[in-house]
């Protein structure tokens, strides 16, 4: 996956749903589920795809970011 904005607008839809209503099978290989206050490691991984959770679900999506 390269590092841009069309490899990220792939997963925009995700914001806002509740991490079990996602199917596996929508996210790419390398990516992690971060839950509200959740620790991260600092590492960047451009292909990785950060999915960042709240209380009601998906908040922010993120590509590469620790």
């Amino acid at each position: 996956m390269n590092n841009n904005s069309n490899d990220l607008a792939r997963y925009k839809h995700l914001i806002g749903k509740a991490i079990s209503a996602i199917p596996r099978e929508e996210l790419p290989d390398k990516h992690r589920v971060v839950p509200e206050g959740g620790m991260i490691t600092m590492d960047f991984r451009p292909e990785r795809v950060n999915l960042f959770l709240d209380s009601q679900g998906g908040q922010r999506v993120e590509q590469g970011t620790p």
